[in-house]
């Protein structure tokens, strides 16, 4: 799995994001795959995939809650969950495994 370091990304640009579809938009921007590569291996037709990150306020559709696990784990970054984090006021830092 390709992943980028999420400290090369600064919060300040993070929170340049809107709203959350912004950030999913970003999270899928700044990984090194396509967007149809992205779509396949969440098992979403790339069409919807589109439809669901666009930037047209007249479409109410969301990218799928299931999915954004998946999401992060294909695009390698966490953007999506600290855009989150920074919008409610928290920062995040990995939590060392008990191993």
């Amino acid at each position: 799995m390709y992943q980028i370091d999420d400290n090369a990304i600064k919060d300040e640009t993070i929170l340049k994001c809107r709203d959350f579809k912004d950030a999913v938009r970003f999270c899928i921007e700044v990984c090194a795959k396509e967007r149809k590569e992205v779509a396949y291996e969440l098992e979403m037709d790339e069409a919807h995939l589109s439809r669901v990150i666009s930037n047209n306020p007249e479409d109410r559709r969301h990218f799928p809650t299931d999915k954004f696990f998946k999401l992060m784990d294909v695009c390698g970054n966490e953007i999506p969950l600290r855009w989150l984090a920074l919008k409610r006021g928290y920062g995040l830092r990995k939590l060392k495994s008990a191993l």
